[in-house]
């Protein structure tokens, strides 16, 4: 189980979904199982096969929060964004203490057309984890898109590349999204209309 988990954080979706069957003979009934092999579906962009996968591991461990948590992430990426906050919210009655939960949270909220309440999740993220340069991007972004003034947007950027920098330096490249200093990148430019949330954090167990 953690060669998968070492080879599938690696990128190699393929092959920890071979590995992944070995396990699954022998415990067809283990929820961290079902939860990688659907987060590795969703890596190769199989969404039903993803979706399928995790509601079976969500099914086996109903009180397991990084379940729930990728449950948000791939229907937030089907833009079934009602059902990405109902599996958030469950997440977070697990946990309260939980940023990413939080921050995913906001990029539901605001993409539900309820900014007020978006804004409250993505600064209680950024006070439970303020360096987090994933939460930073998307926050930013939805500075961009709510009218709030350059400078405050310009501090929050300011921030995601120390974070992004900080992080790079600790550890390995791979795990960083590099298309993220792209998007923060456009985002430094004066922009017209408004900008995807389209940066979030898989968590494998």
């Amino acid at each position: 189980m953690a060669a998968c988990q070492v080879i599938q954080k690696h990128g190699d979706a393929d092959v920890a979904l071979s590995k992944y069957r070995i396990v699954y003979g022998r415990k067809p009934e283990c929820a961290q199982v079902w939860n990688n092999i659907g987060m590795c579906f969703f890596s190769k962009k199989k969404f039903v096969a993803a979706v399928s996968c995790l509601k079976r591991a969500n099914y086996l461990a109903p009180f397991e929060l990084y379940i729930l948590y990728n449950l948000a992430l791939v229907h937030l990426y089907l833009q079934q964004n009602a059902s990405a906050a109902i599996f958030l919210q469950s997440a977070i009655r697990l946990n309260r203490k939980h940023a990413p939960s939080y921050a995913l949270l906001g990029v539901a909220l605001s993409k539900l057309n309820d900014p007020e309440n978006a804004l409250r999740a993505y600064t209680y993220s950024l006070k439970l984890n303020p360096t987090d340069p994933t939460t930073l991007l998307n926050y930013a972004i939805f500075q961009t898109n709510t009218g709030v003034p350059k400078s405050k947007i310009d501090t929050t950027l300011q921030q995601f590349y120390q974070s992004y920098t900080e992080r790079a330096s600790s550890v390995n490249q791979r795990e960083l999204d590099a298309s993220m200093l792209e998007i923060a990148g456009k985002l430094v430019a004066p922009i017209s209309g408004t900008v995807s949330q389209s940066t979030y954090a898989p968590q494998p167990l």
